[in-house]
C-alpha cells in the first residue's frame, strides 16, 4: 500500500510540474506578445512626437529639413527607435528566462525516469 502511494504521490507531482510549466510557457509567449505590442505603440508614439515637433518648427518659420529641426526630429526618431527595441528585448528576455525555468522544473521531476525521460517532457513539448 505504501508503494501505491508513493508512486500516487510522484505521479501528482509530476502532473503539477507540467501544469506549471506549460503556464510558464503560455506566460512566456503573453510576455513576447506584449513586448511586441509595446514596442509597436513606442514607435507609433514617437512618429506622432516626430510630426508634432515637425508641425511646430513649421508654425515657427523654421525649413523642418535641415537644422535644428531636423536634427530634434532625428533625435525623436532614434530615441523611439532605441526604446522599442530596448522594451522588446526585454520582453524577449524574459520569456526565454520563464521558458527556461519551466524546462529546468521538468528536468527535476523526470530525472528518476532515466532513459524515459525523453518521452515524458516530448507529451509536454
Amino acid at each position: 500500500m505504501a508503494l501505491i502511494q508513493a508512486i500516487k504521490e510522484k505521479v501528482d507531482g509530476a502532473k503539477n510540474t507540467i501544469n506549471n510549466a506549460t503556464t510558464l510557457r503560455n506566460q512566456a509567449d503573453t510576455t513576447e506578445a506584449q513586448g511586441r505590442v509595446e514596442a509597436q505603440n513606442i514607435l507609433t508614439q514617437g512618429q506622432k512626437m516626430q510630426s508634432s515637433a515637425r508641425a511646430a518648427a513649421a508654425e515657427n518659420g523654421l525649413n523642418v529639413d535641415v537644422g535644428s529641426a531636423a536634427a530634434i526630429q532625428d533625435q525623436i526618431a532614434g530615441d523611439s527607435a532605441a526604446n522599442a527595441y530596448i522594451t522588446k528585448s526585454q520582453a524577449n528576455y524574459a520569456a526565454s528566462q520563464m521558458r527556461a525555468e519551466a524546462s529546468d522544473s521538468l528536468d527535476r521531476t523526470f530525472s528518476d525516469l532515466g532513459p524515459l525521460k525523453g518521452l515524458a517532457k516530448k507529451g509536454w513539448k
